[in-house]
């Protein structure tokens, strides 16, 4: 199942997370310090929900064991190529610069100590799919952003388990208690927003309360107020705005936990119902792309970050005026854009096709 507008907010939520992880100091202090650039770490619950919302939908009932294998593999053919890939070029990149390139080019990459065993240990967490937990140490993985594929995946092993062996009547009782249980740890723990350790937890509440949008989803057929649309970014930048002020005091953990998952589910569920103004701008072209790429928009801009920031402003002596990086800025998205469209479809669709035929039982 695939919602053009729910795959255009995808898309320009994988570009506020982009923000979010920009570097300030490439960045004018007003645009870096407004809150919701500040914020957008919070998108990735949109992502979490949305995937059960949509796992739901198409996987409501899995009978065998071999239906669940199918599943599984079609949710790891779907994901991990771009993961892997995204990780093994972080860490031959960083192996590269830091053991080669940094005798020739001093002044473009950092002088500071080189760990192997340290860039090594992030690598095998990512591509064993625990750097959102503390199995294989407290990494959120080379490239940081897989942390969120690790719950993901994680999250469909769990949910693909319960629907095999948990009888219908409890199977929604168990999974509530799953909501209830990652947010009391992670509350106890006193961190939600994060991903190393226990960004596995986080995972299963965005995840699981998407399954609980399907449910509502499909109780009846229902319509609401087009009009109501334009609520939702009123809404989420108020949300934002609240949280950015909590936070500089300490105490926006609670609020945090409480109302991002929860308003993600709901608008959700309320864009599914509707047909308005915020639907039809969704839904054109640009952010239509802006979703196709989305995913490899998340896995690919740390690496970009890295590879292509620096090196612009010490190749081209560029001075850090406020304009200039604006343009900066514009020429990294632009550069991100075009890159993730050329692993979308090398990678994401060719060789993912290529797995399909290869693997899947048919």
């Amino acid at each position: 199942m695939r919602i053009n507008k729910l795959d255009g907010l995808r898309g320009v939520f994988s570009l506020m997370v982009v923000l979010y992880h920009y570097p300030s100091d490439f960045l004018p202090s007003w645009f870096y310090n407004n809150f919701l650039i500040r914020e957008s770490y919070v998108f990735v619950d949109f992502f979490f929900v949305l995937s059960g919302f949509v796992i739901s939908y198409n996987y409501n009932s899995l009978d065998t064991f071999h239906s669940f294998l199918n599943f599984f593999k079609k949710r790891l053919i779907r994901l991990y190529p771009l993961h892997f890939y995204s990780n093994v070029l972080f860490l031959l990149y960083i192996i590269f610069t830091k053991t080669l390139l940094i005798k020739y080019f001093p002044d473009l990459f950092e002088s500071n100590n080189f760990s192997f065993k340290y860039y090594f240990q992030s690598f095998i967490d990512s591509v064993f799919l625990t750097n959102s937990t503390p199995i294989l140490g407290q990494t959120l993985g080379i490239n940081g952003p897989s942390w969120s594929i690790s719950s993901e995946i994680i999250s469909y092993l769990v949910f693909g388990v319960g629907l095999i062996f948990l009888p219908k009547k409890i199977r929604g009782n168990i999974y509530f208690l799953i909501i209830i249980i990652s947010s009391i740890i992670c509350y106890v723990y006193g961190r939600f927003f994060g991903g190393e350790i226990i960004g596995f937890l986080r995972g299963f509440v965005g995840f699981f309360l998407g399954y609980f949008v399907y449910k509502i989803y499909s109780l009846k057929k229902f319509s609401l107020n087009c009009s109501l649309e334009i609520l939702i970014p009123f809404l989420l930048l108020l949300i934002l705005f609240v949280l950015n002020k909590l936070n500089t005091t300490g105490n926006g953990l609670i609020f945090g936990m409480i109302t991002i998952p929860l308003f993600f589910s709901s608008s959700i569920l309320f864009l599914l119902k509707t047909n308005g103004l915020l639907t039809r701008l969704l839904e054109t072209r640009v952010f239509q792309f802006l979703g196709k790429v989305s995913f490899s928009v998340y896995l690919n801009h740390s690496i970009l970050l890295i590879v292509i920031l620096k090196s612009i402003y010490k190749i081209f002596k560029i001075n850090k005026t406020d304009l200039n990086m604006i343009c900066v800025l514009m020429i990294y998205l632009t550069i991100l854009l075009l890159y993730s469209y050329l692993t979308c479809y090398f990678i994401e669709e060719k060789f993912g096709k290529f797995l399909k035929n290869r693997f899947l039982n048919n």
